[in-house]
């Protein structure tokens, strides 16, 4: 036959140790390549067959979404939409489906955010020395190309091989094939192996091509690779045995030594116990219910400078902890069969401010023209300068006319995430829920879009795509809930002398009356989402209160309310909460409940058994006066109480917007409040917080002790 045999080829990517890093990812020199799932790794083989057989020659690579195409005058939308917008999807791959690759450029990319570290390569595993370790990119396409030349397969060429053995070393020596542009040669075994040859080895007997079975022959300086991965699993010596073989085996002059292998100076891959990724770990593919975007405040324009503080790497910190919270008992059944997924929304990295250059401002009797740097004292530590200057000049970026470009670079950003999760993620815009988390200047963003955003908005699928292309005004999805965290919008709602007040025709507000809730579509602070959530750690000197900015007599009487600490005991938390939060507020009562929710503390009879997820101190039935959750009617309800009351509620279930982190203490009061505003993305008690407001029901909070409402009752602390 004419065809070469099928096989099974396997993909590879660059083994870096943990794609969702939570540090910058540095590539090794000495790199190994790690083996996708055999799902992946099928899905990349006929996406790539695909390609190739529809193009003829090369194929360039794709202008991506995250493509630097912003100017030096900041954001401008149209620059980026003049390009293709919605590629080709590539291959998902890991567990987190957050990682596509592209067989057209043969990388692995992140899906949802822009990467500016280095590139990981994949390749397809066509020949390899055992199941873990391919043949490096360029000799394994020397191979094949010689393989399709001399047609070992066919019937003729065992023929010859057979021939060969019976006539000696010279006969043998002419099955010798030279890889052109290498220092190897090579001599096919049969259909399915080779024997990799260094020129600069002068064999003394060929003979034993044939009759050695090792992956590296002592005798002749050869390599064995095999074609498919079925051949090298089944008939290659363990990646054990090649790594603990003497140096005398592998040889300097062998397939192992990157120096050596091409003429053309290209390095290949060392060798490395790096192992495959199970088939079992990577291919379950959970379905998302709710996607959680993280909008993150001041001081990204240093990515640009210094990768490390890219706000990825935090995203991936926060989304590791909530994996792991996820798993506790009392998480565990308040999340039940549902998942999340956290992703950053970097509108940062969309903008270029130039401080530095010169304004072209021609206004009259304004000419007189100077730069940041003019403006910096001379004699400070630089380091510490540049630092200052590319954090806090967001602030006064935020307050000049650059702002409305900064909201577009935020509804863009977190636009073009929705767009492509919705595309790989199909009818999650009918069945999903959307929630923020805003950071700092993130949160007066957030709030001036939800602010300008249509109480509600349709279905993704229902837009048109060129109109859901060029949103840059408003989110393409509906809002369920925000958390504001570290947040100084009050600051920007008492300058703009307005009030924070609900949007009608949201969750609970489809029956408010208008005291209670408006439907004013660009009224600053009237957010169109169903709660509000303002989050911090007292320490935090960028925080302020919200509560006042809804109803400032009833917030005299509505402390911020302690989010449990889920890292310390039970008994610690009420022997130093107290004393805790009693100072921050200068003494202030704290009890936990709105005034509106009534609440008497029950006593539990001997008999009863006390549940794993239920506080000692605390147990209340569900059918007492409690506020639903996430299982509201669908057809909305009447909110009662006074009408500060009814203003809170239609904000917060709860009846209360300020949430304090428990603080464990530090060396001193200085040294918590400068590591305050950025320590959130660590805090295990923020994360089990938002997940259990997310998804609790009515009596899940009370049994864990995990949410607002799991507070102890007045007089017990």
């Amino acid at each position: 036959m004419d065809f070469p045999p099928k096989i099974h080829v396997r993909w590879f990517q660059v083994g870096v140790p943990e794609l969702l890093s939570v540090v910058p990812i540095t590539l090794n020199p000495n790199v190994a390549w790690k083996a996708l799932t055999r799902t992946e790794s099928d899905a990349c083989e006929e996406a790539w067959l695909k390609l190739t057989s529809n193009s003829p020659s090369p194929v360039s690579p794709p202008m991506y979404l995250d493509e630097d195409n912003s100017t030096d005058e900041g954001f401008s939308p149209e620059d980026v939409l003049e390009q293709d917008d919605e590629p080709g999807l590539g291959v998902p791959v890991e567990r987190e489906r957050l990682f596509e690759v592209d067989v057209r450029n043969m990388k692995l990319r992140p899906i949802y955010w822009k990467s500016s570290g280095p590139q990981i390569d994949v390749m397809r595993g066509v020949w390899m020395y055992d199941k873990d370790h391919p043949v490096e990119i360029k000799i394994a396409e020397k191979i094949e190309e010689a393989y399709i030349a001399i047609k070992p397969w066919q019937a003729s060429y065992d023929d010859e091989l057979k021939a060969a053995k019976d006539f000696g070393p010279e006969a043998q020596e002419k099955l010798k094939y030279h890889l052109e542009g290498t220092n190897f040669s090579v001599i096919f075994d049969d259909a399915h192996s080779v024997h990799l040859i260094p020129l600069s080895y002068v064999p003394r007997r060929l003979t034993s091509f044939f009759t050695v079975r090792s992956n590296v022959n002592p005798q002749t300086g050869a390599t064995i690779a095999y074609r498919g991965y079925d051949q090298a699993a089944t008939r290659a010596v363990s990646k054990h045995d090649v790594k603990n073989a003497p140096p005398n085996m592998l040889g300097l002059e062998g397939i192992n030594t990157p120096s050596t292998a091409l003429n053309d100076g290209s390095s290949g891959r060392h060798l490395a116990d790096n192992g495959a990724t199970s088939d079992a770990s990577s291919d379950i593919a959970e379905e998302v219910t709710d996607l959680i975007l993280i909008v993150h405040g001041i001081g990204q324009g240093l990515t640009a400078q210094y990768e490390a503080f890219n706000f990825v790497y935090v995203t991936n910190l926060f989304r590791n902890i909530a994996r792991a919270q996820a798993t506790t008992p009392a998480l565990a059944s308040i999340v039940r069969s549902n998942h999340v997924q956290f992703l950053p929304v970097q509108w940062r990295a969309s903008m270029k401010f130039d401080l530095n250059a010169q304004s072209k401002d021609g206004r009259e009797a304004l000419d007189n023209h100077f730069t940041l740097n003019e403006i910096t004292p001379k004699g400070t530590i630089d380091y510490v300068r540049e630092l200052t200057n590319n954090v806090l000049s967001d602030i006064p970026l935020f307050m000049s006319h650059h702002r409305d470009r900064m909201i577009e670079s935020v509804c863009y950003q977190a636009n073009r995430t929705y767009r492509l999760w919705c595309a790989r993620n199909p009818d999650f815009d009918r069945h999903g829920r959307v929630h923020i988390i805003a950071h700092s200047l993130g949160s007066a963003l957030v709030s001036h879009i939800l602010s300008n955003q249509p109480t509600i908005v349709p279905p993704l699928s229902e837009i048109p795509p060129h109109a859901a292309k060029k949103a840059t005004g408003s989110f393409l999805f509906n809002t369920s809930k925000v958390f504001m965290v570290g947040s100084p919008l009050s600051v920007f709602l008492r300058i703009h002398e307005v009030q924070l007040i609900a949007r009608r025709g949201r969750e609970r507000t489809l029956h408010s009356p208008p005291d209670e809730a408006l439907d004013r579509v660009g009224l600053f602070g009237c957010l169109a989402t169903d709660s509000i959530y303002n989050i911090f750690n007292p320490a935090d000197p960028v925080a302020y209160l919200m509560n006042p900015c809804v109803d400032s007599q009833r917030a005299k009487e509505l402390p911020p309310t302690p989010i449990p600490n889920v890292t310390a005991p039970v008994l610690a938390q009420l022997s130093n909460f107290s004393s805790r939060i009693s100072k921050f507020f200068n003494g202030v009562t704290i009890y936990p409940f709105a005034a509106s929710t009534s609440i008497k503390a029950q006593r539990r009879s001997p008999s009863e058994a006390p549940s794993i997820y239920s506080s000692p101190l605390l147990h209340r039935s569900a059918t007492q006066g409690g506020i639903e959750l996430a299982d509201n009617s669908k057809d909305g309800q009447v909110l009662e109480g006074t009408l500060a009351e009814r203003r809170f509620q239609a904000l917060n279930p709860h009846g209360t917007l300020d949430y304090t982190l428990p603080s464990e203490g530090n060396i001193s009061e200085y040294v918590d409040m400068i590591t305050a505003h950025s320590s959130y993305w660590s805090d295990a008690s923020l994360v089990a917080f938002v997940l259990a407001e997310i998804f609790a029901k009515k009596t899940d909070l009370l049994r864990t002790r995990l949410g607002a409402d799991a507070v102890h009752q007045p007089g017990l602390i």
